[in-house]
């Protein structure tokens, strides 16, 4: 697959992209040969799960973790839509949660996948009410269709927590529905629709 870079201003220099990787794949190790590997019903999800929109519009779907118990330091996810149906216009990471690195992965418009977002945290964090925010993506619906939004983990950014161990999470899907911007015509008809039923609604209100 020819992978395009996108979303530039969001990622890190090359050098501290690249050691901020190394750092995360050595603490996935260190976790794996000490056995640690932490068993909770730690989950990535979309939120909303389904949306419903028109050509056109512009909307915005959240990742979000929920259900973790440890203090996470840092992780990462990959995610694919339908982009005959949506074009992704850009990811947000929450910078206010994960304040010490974050990258918003590589984008392949083609296919309508992006890889690798990843985000840490330097004081880890400690989940609220059982979740966090992670990041918002922003679409636009180009076409009529259904489009699957399809969560799945990072192989290079796992999820670590402050004891050093590699996280165990499961990864949820979504749905984005479509629907065409309705015709003028259907516009006027619910128009004269109502205008034929004011009579009934002032005859019911002179007699309540």
């Amino acid at each position: 697959m020819n992978t395009i870079q996108s979303f530039t201003t969001a990622r890190l220099p090359a050098t501290l992209g690249a050691t901020f990787k190394a750092a995360l794949a050595v603490t996935a190790l260190a976790g794996f040969c000490a056995g640690a590997q932490a068993q909770t019903a730690n989950s990535v999800v979309f939120t909303p799960v389904n949306t419903s929109t028109e050509v056109g519009n512009s909307f915005s779907v959240q990742v979000r973790g929920t259900g973790f118990a440890d203090t996470v330091i840092g992780g990462g996810f990959g995610f694919s839509y339908n982009p005959t149906v949506l074009n992704l216009a850009s990811i947000s990471i929450n910078r206010t949660v994960w304040e010490f690195a974050a990258g918003t992965g590589l984008h392949d418009p083609a296919s309508g996948t992006v890889s690798d977002v990843f985000f840490a945290s330097f004081n880890g964090v400690l989940p609220s009410g059982g979740g966090f925010d992670i990041a918002t993506l922003n679409f636009t619906a180009v076409a009529e269709g259904t489009s699957a939004l399809t969560l799945r983990p990072s192989i290079d950014f796992p999820w670590v927590n402050t004891n050093v161990e590699v996280l165990s999470v499961t990864y949820g899907n979504g749905t984005v529905q479509v629907g065409a911007v309705p015709e003028p015509g259907t516009w006027a008809s619910f128009g004269l629709g109502l205008v034929a039923l004011l009579p009934l609604l002032r005859r019911r209100l002179q007699t309540a």
